[in-house]
């Protein structure tokens, strides 16, 4: 190869990303950078070079042509003859691409197209284009412009990253794109694999105004950095001649591979004539992870963990929905019977644990299910997901907690490093086993095998704030996962909730309230939330029950916006026969929770209706079991103050007294609580107003930590001793 010597510079890789960063970095300089890349960069990524492609094609055209019995070897003067094709080289057949493949295809387009989409059929991004992923996405040098036809740059982004590019495929698509600061952009100047790929010789000579419009309007705000790009197209190298040297910003850095020597002497001119540089290095994966490495892009291992299993667990999850109204079909039409074909067909389809879980879902007898279970472990014993999920079923059916804990630590030590079985066991240990040093520790791990897990900061939150006390620290890590991911509909709730019940902050939880509203302005939770909210700090009831109902109409089954609504009617509507029918609704979806047995049991009291009241009262103790539960227990012990009182019954006052005095003395977070039906049914049985002064600052007590001392001054409280409540 002849060379020339020039004045252009040649740099190494170090000295290269140094200066890259150095620029990307520069405050009083905008200095913005698009990758050019040729073949070179896609060959480890299983996509063969122009010049292998040209090779197998050549060979393929000599088999063709030349007879069994003809003896005639591959040679240049049999090229020169029989193809036409001027100045062989047999060195650098990449240059004699389009040729080649004239002669092998012809007018026979579809072939060729056929030939191309073979040869990038199990192509899969190398890590270079895991680096460039995140430059896309996270940079300001967010432009690609390729002589590729390959969708590798394009997969990256959807494997590696949450971002998706403009994708200019083809000349007729210029028009309608241009670099965006927010969004890549990916320029295929031989057209997009499925749009015409240019590989004959008359399309690649020369490139069309429109794509010489759109590269000018790049090429005067971003920098190229040349990779894997032979310069063996005259279209874009005679494009690039023509340009002036100040209609490229920054000059060009050319990157060759150090084994195959300085680039041909035309390459030269142009990277002198526009004062560029070159980059003497390896290969496309080298340069980028040095690249990638010098701007602090770590691996993405965990990210794309991440997104496959939050693929996957969409998928069931929107599988589950089809099992559910499958099921809700068959109990209104019997005879209805093709979607219920079609999930068991598909069932049985399935294949691995997901397939054993499926069959333990559509069965109803809990034996049966046991059986399944132990059926898909005998199969799939290494399981992590079986295990955790037969864990469940142990935890939340059989109530056998030992069990439960086994398959727990089963799962984990097949996976120990999961960050989503850490989490599972952790909220296992803090809610029954009351074990929250090692729930700690748990959570603790999961965070740092994934730091930006939304989730698990969202739950190690809440974590904080019941457990530890700990708001500063929890407000830390609601803040981390909004940075993280400001959309999230169910951490701006939950954080949202913090800033009314902790914080007292309720401009600043209003907002909060409001994003989750904009996010998810259908979603059962955002609007049951925010109507508490009107309702108990904005005062605004009207406004309240539009949410209510708007929450309801969303989600007719939801437990907690059923029993809410009808606080809201009791309270406030005082119409306790319609709350009666809401409070129903929501113990038909959820009979054994705590909170909704205690609701209803404040609506009986408020009506005088004292044995169903005690009844309530008696279920909802029973389940109130969880550690965080301290104000349900709190109003269950009022409740239970008052139906003494009422009932005349002095001993079973004093021990319910003592109750509340240990919880005030414990100490516990309240949020917000009307009990002023219950004290007016007082008033209604005659208690007299003499004690309905102390019934009255006991109940402020339950929902104020403030209006704890002023007990102090009624003898009656005085005499009362803790009762510990388990």
């Amino acid at each position: 190869m002849t060379e020339k010597t020039t004045k252009t510079r040649t740099i190494d890789t170090e000295e290269f990303i140094k200066t890259v960063y150095r620029l990307h970095k520069e405050k009083f300089y905008e200095q913005r950078f698009t990758f050019l890349l040729g073949a070179g960069a896609s060959v480890s990524s299983g996509i063969p070079t122009a010049g292998k492609l040209a090779e197998k094609w050549l060979k393929e055209i000599h088999n063709e042509r030349v007879p069994e019995a003809d003896n005639t070897p591959l040679c240049e003067e049999w090229v020169h003859e029989h193809l036409g094709i001027e100045s062989f080289d047999p060195e650098n057949l990449a240059q004699h691409y389009s040729d080649i493949y004239d002669c092998h295809f012809g007018v026979h387009h579809e072939q060729g197209y056929a030939a191309l989409e073979a040869a990038m059929e199990s192509a899969y991004p190398s890590i270079g284009y895991a680096i460039l992923a995140q430059f896309l996405e996270e940079t300001k040098h967010n432009v690609v412009i390729t002589t590729n036809f390959d969708h590798l740059t394009e997969a990256a982004l959807a494997i590696y990253t949450n971002t998706w590019p403009q994708i200019c495929g083809h000349e007729s698509l210029t028009n309608l794109t241009k670099p965006k600061e927010k969004r890549p952009l990916i320029a295929k100047i031989h057209h997009d694999l499925f749009l015409s790929p240019k590989s004959d010789s008359e399309k690649v000579q020369k490139l069309s105004e429109p794509w010489k419009k759109i590269l000018r309007s790049i090429f005067t705000r971003f920098t190229p950095i040349v990779i894997g790009y032979g310069g063996n197209d005259r279209g874009l190298m005679d494009f690039l001649n023509e340009l002036a040297q100040t209609d490229i910003h920054g000059g060009i850095y050319w990157c060759y591979r150090k084994e195959d020597g300085k680039p041909r002497e035309d390459i030269c001119a142009l990277v002198e004539k526009h004062e560029g540089c070159f980059v003497e290095t390896h290969d496309f994966d080298y340069l980028m992870f040095c690249l990638g490495t010098q701007f602090g892009f770590g691996s993405p291992h965990n990210e794309i963990h991440e997104k496959n299993q939050k693929r996957a667990d969409v998928f069931r999850e929107q599988f589950n929905k089809i099992q559910e109204q499958s099921n809700l079909l068959q109990d209104k039409d019997p005879q209805d019977t093709a979607l219920q074909n079609a999930v068991k067909e598909n069932i049985q389809r399935t294949t691995g644990w997901w397939h054993w879980e499926l069959l333990v879902q559509q069965e109803q007898n809990p034996d049966k299910k046991d059986a399944l279970y132990q059926q898909g472990l005998k199969e799939f014993p290494n399981s992590p997901e079986l295990n955790v999920n037969y864990a469940l079923f142990f935890r939340d059916v059989h109530k056998n907690y030992d069990k439960a804990e086994e398959h727990y630590k089963r799962a984990l030590e097949i996976q120990p490093d999961n960050a989503d079985l850490n989490r599972r066991y952790a909220i296992f240990l803090h809610n029954i086993r009351k074990n929250i040093d090692e729930a700690k520790k748990h959570y603790q791990k999961a965070l740092e095998i994934e730091p930006e897990n939304v989730t698990l900061n969202n739950n190690y939150a809440t974590f904080l704030i019941i457990f530890r006390k700990n708001y500063k620290k929890a407000e830390e890590y609601y803040k981390k996962a909004l940075k993280i991911q400001p959309d999230n509909a169910n951490l701006n709730s939950n954080y949202a909730i913090f800033l009314t019940n902790i914080r007292k902050n309720y401009n600043k939880a209003e907002i909060h309230y409001k994003k989750t509203l904009e996010i998810e302005p259908d979603g059962a939770n955002s609007n049951g939330a925010y109507a508490v909210f009107l309702k108990n700090i904005r005062k605004d009831y009207d406004k309240a029950e539009q949410y209510y109902k708007k929450a309801l109409e969303s989600e007719p089954d939801h437990a907690n916006n059923n029993c809410n609504y009808a606080n809201f009617l009791a309270e406030i509507r005082k119409d306790y026969g319609k709350a009666e029918e809401y409070y129903k609704k929501a113990l038909e979806i959820e009979p054994d929770a705590a909170d909704l047995n205690g609701n209803c049991a404040k609506s009986l009291l408020s009506q005088g209706r004292l044995e169903e009241a005690q009844e309530r009262v008696s279920k909802a103790w029973q389940h109130c079991s969880d550690e965080g539960q301290e104000q349900l227990g709190a109003e269950l012990s009022f409740y239970e103050v008052v139906l003494a009182r009422l009932e005349g019954k002095p001993e079973e006052e004093t021990i319910a007294l003592g109750k509340l005095k240990f919880l005030f003395t414990e100490g516990f977070e309240r949020s917000p609580w009307d009990l002023s039906g219950v004290l007016d049914r007082m008033r209604a049985e005659g208690v007299s107003e003499e004690e309905m002064e102390f019934y009255e600052t006991l109940a402020a007590a339950v929902s104020d930590e403030t209006q704890v001392d002023k007990l102090e001054e009624f003898s009656k409280w005085q005499e009362v001793e803790p009762v510990p409540v388990s």
